[in-house]
This record gives C-alpha cells, structure tokens and sequence, in this order.
C-alpha cells in the first residue's frame, strides 16, 4: 500500500529521504506551513485530523508526491483496441509493462502558432516521445488525482501509436496497407474537460496548435 511513497523516499535520492527525516526540525518551514493552512481554511480540527490518522496523512503525502512525481504503469495491451472497429494499427510504442513518469514536451518552435501532424510526428521522433495509447490509458485509468493540475488546459500527445480508419468500402483490417487518401491516420490524446480527463483520438491531418504536448516516457527503475 503507498509503494509510491516509499518510493520516493527510498529510490530517487538519498539526500530527499534524509530532508524527510529532518523534516519538522526546522520551525520556520513548519510556521509557513501553518500560515498557508490558516489562508486556505485549515483549521485547528484539520491539523489534529492529520496528527491523529496516519491513512488520512499519508493519503495527503500521496497526493502531493504525486503532483511533484507522476508514476504510471504500463500494461501490455490496448483496454481500447480500435482493432475492434476495423481500424489499422500502422504504429505503436515497443515499450513493455511497467512503471514510468510522463514528461510534457513542447514541441513548436518560436512564432509557431500551428504544425502539421507530420511535422509533430518528426519532431515527437527527434525528441524520443515514444509514449502511444497505452501509456495514455495507464494515465487515466488509475486514480486522476494523480495526474498533475499543471497539465490542465494542455492537449496531450501520445504519438507512438497510429491507427489508420479504412476508407468506405473497405472491409478488412488485415490487409498490410489500408487506403490512407485522404489522409485518415489518428493518434490518441489526452483532454481535461471539467477536471475530468479523458482520452481521444484526432486526425493527423488537422494538425496541432500550440497548446500542445508531447508524452516522453521516463522508466522509473
């Protein structure tokens, strides 16, 4: 339970765990804390709650590691196969299960304002984004305090994975090479919309304005 707590205490560095250990020694910080609370609403009834319940304060700890420190992990398989809906697969990211920290990229360069999806496939490419649909679904699919409010009013790429929609007429997705004129290739991202995150899947074509995101896989060992 809390793996992720003592994760971070015991595997990032050595110094964090001992800052954690010497925590609450220094009054000032433990004053400012205070102040803050007091700003907020924090109550004298909140600080006894956190005293006395240790589930309660390390439910707390949890949240805000998870803010500083986002971990997901990675399962084997799509939870949404599009395979389903006769699209095709034409790419999608070699990385295998386990855990992993998404880093938010940006990828337009001074003045831009819009870039083509082939233009955001190249770059995704030079800056090693490999994070596609599964990694996308591993961020959602858990608990969604866990992903950073930072990330909110941003669209997020996971361009690793690439499905193509068959043109009309088209009735197999067996088939090496589905018709792609017009250009019918998706990839999936990820939106906030109310505090609630979810997954799409967009048009290459359309390209991608500057609000933007690419998802670059950092394994957590």
């Amino acid at each position: 339970m809390y793996r992720i707590i003592k994760d971070c205490a015991m595997s990032i560095e050595p110094e964090e765990h001992i800052e954690a250990i010497e925590f609450g020694k220094d009054l000032t910080l433990m004053g400012e804390v205070v102040v803050t609370g007091r700003k907020v609403g924090a109550s004298r009834l909140f600080w006894s709650m956190l005293a006395h319940h240790q589930d309660l304060f390390e439910e707390v700890v949890e949240f805000v590691v998870n803010q500083l420190r986002p971990v997901f992990r990675l399962e084997t398989g799509f939870k949404n196969d599009k395979a389903s809906d006769c699209w095709q697969l034409l790419a999608d990211s070699p990385a295998k299960d386990g855990e992993f920290i998404p880093e938010l990229l940006p990828f337009f360069s001074e003045g831009e304002k819009h870039v083509s999806g082939n233009d955001m496939l190249r770059r995704a490419g030079d800056l090693s984004a490999s994070c596609g649909q599964r990694h996308a679904e591993a961020v959602i699919g858990g608990k969604q305090y866990k992903i950073p409010q930072g990330w909110q009013g941003h669209t997020i790429i996971f361009p690793a994975t690439i499905w193509n929609i068959p043109a009309p007429g088209y009735e197999s997705a067996s088939s090496p090479k589905a018709p792609d004129s017009p250009d019918s290739r998706r990839v999936p991202i990820l939106v906030c919309h109310n505090g609630r995150w979810a997954m799409d899947f967009v048009f290459l074509a359309r390209g991608f304005h500057k609000g933007c995101l690419l998802a670059r896989p950092r394994i957590v060992e």
